[in-house]
């Protein structure tokens, strides 16, 4: 295959792949909107706005992405904007993760209650760090310090978190932290390869930092570049993978419980899942 016919079927590619996340951004609408306002348990009271974040996320990506059907100019100009591309995708996965880890992993209530206690604990103590660099004289100050000190009583008598080192309870009751795992571990929980896992993410955050490797990208890849086009595939095979993951976690909750999933969602949903967990087999990718 010479260069040029590895361009075009390159292109072939991406217009497939552009298809098949428009199906997913689809569907997935279609299910949080269904999903919005039900009673619910407490799993389902936070999918839900998470779910419905990461929907909004890919609506978004979708407009930036060339070729889709929402891609819009800016200012009447055709813009490849693949550093914006790749910071909405490293969102779609850090909201994925904080999905899997507060609402679909099949954990004991004592366990889920430390997750979600940990994670207002580090809200609360965010937001009192804030207002003190600006000095604020807010009256609702007060009930902010009183609601985190509350937070970590309930801490203090969870069972799970009881049974932690000592150590590791000292740290978590500091607020510092939101999330008691790694995303590594987190990744392995969730049946997502590690290696997979950390080597997307290490790339997407190139763009989010501005690191030298994202910005001598920016200078050399151009509109209608056909080269450009190939690295944004790459990034868009990336927002399949998390959002069907996302799309078959969040369905596992009794809130969206809808009805049965298309085929041609389910069938994109168990491709792009099992590329995840399998990650290496690169033949696969070839025949997708």
């Amino acid at each position: 295959m010479n260069l040029e016919e590895f361009r075009k079927r390159g292109k072939e590619r991406y217009l497939d792949r552009i298809k098949n996340f428009e199906t997913l951004c689809r569907y997935a609408g279609q299910l949080s909107k269904e999903s919005t306002d039900k009673q619910t348990d407490e799993r389902g009271f936070y999918g839900s706005p998470l779910f419905a974040k990461a929907v909004m996320t890919t609506w978004t990506l979708n407009k930036l992405l060339p070729f889709s059907k929402n891609f819009s100019k800016c200012f009447d100009q055709e813009l490849w904007d693949l550093s914006s591309i790749c910071i909405l995708t490293r969102g779609l996965i850090d909201n994925y993760y904080l999905l899997f880890y507060l609402c679909i992993e099949d954990i004991q209530a004592e366990e889920l209650e430390f997750r979600l206690m940990l994670w207002q604990l580090h809200s609360s103590c965010e937001r009192l760090k804030m207002l003190d660099k600006i000095g604020s004289r807010n009256p609702e100050l007060n009930n902010v310090k009183k609601k985190t000190e509350k937070i970590r009583q309930v801490l203090l008598n969870n069972r799970f978190f009881n049974s932690l080192k000592s150590r590791e309870q000292k740290k978590f009751l500091k607020g510092k932290e939101g999330v008691a795992l790694t995303r590594s571990v987190i990744s392995k929980r969730a049946s997502i390869n590690p290696e997979y896992a950390f080597s997307v993410y290490k790339y997407l955050s190139q763009y989010v930092h501005s690191y030298s490797f994202a910005i001598e990208d920016i200078i050399k890849f151009n509109t209608n570049d056909l080269d450009a086009l190939l690295v944004i595939n790459t990034v868009v095979e990336e927002a399949i993978v998390y959002l069907s993951y996302a799309i078959k976690g969040f369905r596992t909750l009794e809130i969206s419980n809808i009805g049965s999933i298309p085929n041609d969602v389910s069938n994109i949903i168990d491709i792009w899942i099992d590329i995840a967990e399998n990650f290496g087999n690169y033949q696969k990718l070839q025949n997708v």
